[in-house]
């Protein structure tokens, strides 16, 4: 009786890990077949590029575009003024999505200050996109000729910058991974064969959205923001990175209030808060009301409000 409980045992637990075993598997192989091209090599000694985007070579030169709208058209405003522009980095919000360009901060924001704007934001991006296109090269005649570099920080953000799970399901762009060392180095991380299945996707996103600390969360944003400033000082030490907090639909408020933007601002950041700027208009304009339709996008009476207050903000 007791061989016979013994052999069953055994027998069960054969399966389970023959089962683990073609389960990850497959795992990887669909990884491989979704996600055919791997480019550890592109990036600078700090930052490392998990895989190519689909659509690689178009958004690479800044071609991208949604399917449905030419969304190209947005990506520079005011090029006939010679006067030093803004760089305008983030995600939807700040590139416009469901807007016609005109209706963009890009555009307006171009026409109050009469210089060139760059709308180098990117469709569910995060601060690390951001990273990734300044330290790309491909932008550096644009930043030398800016003044400033505009980055719009939402609450998703926050947990955006600390896992790439989501850049093998819904997002087409590339998610950066790194280790933070005496609180102030970037290193490389090498991708174990693990971290390239959908559960291990799945289990890091549920880490870093439910289980991670805030304070272990905004210490990976924070230095994606320093490091970001870097990279751009480097290519022109005159411009200067400002941050926009813009409460987005997930309502994380504590990413957003949190006095530790204080760090980035003793750093030399400029951080500002949607809010506060449109509360001098008797107005919120991260309110449902300025929101498009079942999307939560910023409508355009957003930017018609926010573009003034960011030019006396600034002092453009």
């Amino acid at each position: 009786m007791k061989k016979r409980i013994k052999t069953i045992v055994i027998s069960i637990i054969s399966v389970l890990l023959l089962s683990l075993i073609i389960f990850i598997v497959i795992d990887v192989l669909a990884f491989k077949i979704l996600c055919p091209i791997q480019d550890n090599a592109k990036g600078s000694a700090n930052f490392t590029l998990i895989k190519k985007p689909y659509n690689y070579r178009i958004w690479k030169k800044m071609k991208y575009r949604q399917i449905k709208n030419n969304d190209a058209k947005k990506v520079v405003f005011g090029t006939e003024n010679s006067t030093p522009g803004v760089i305008l980095l983030g995600c939807e919000y700040m590139y416009g999505i469901n807007l016609n360009p005109e209706q963009t901060l890009g555009a307006k924001l171009s026409k109050i200050i009469d210089a060139p704007v760059y709308n180098l934001a990117v469709l569910s991006g995060g601060p690390q996109h951001a990273l990734l296109k300044v330290e790309s090269g491909d932008y550096d005649d644009e930043i030398r000729n800016s003044k400033y570099a505009i980055y719009l920080a939402t609450g998703e953000h926050s947990w955006r910058a600390s896992t790439y799970s989501n850049g093998y399901f819904m997002e087409k762009y590339t998610w950066p991974r790194y280790v933070i060392k005496e609180n102030k180095l970037v290193y490389h991380k090498k991708i174990s064969l693990f971290e390239k299945t959908y559960i291990y996707q799945y289990l890091n996103k549920f880490y870093w959205t439910k289980l991670a600390s805030f304070d272990k969360t905004f210490d990976i944003v924070k230095m994606h923001f320093l490091k970001l400033n870097e990279e751009l000082k480097k290519i022109n030490p005159k411009i200067s990175l400002v941050i926009i907090l813009f409460q987005d639909n997930d309502n994380n408020l504590e990413f957003l209030t949190t006095d530790r933007w204080k760090e980035l601002k003793n750093a030399g950041i400029v951080v500002l808060d949607a809010d506060e700027m449109s509360l001098k208009n008797d107005i919120i304009v991260t309110s449902q009301e300025y929101r498009l339709p079942n999307l939560g996008h910023p409508r355009e009476k957003v930017w018609d409000v926010l573009a003034p207050e960011i030019k006396q903000e600034l002092n453009l």
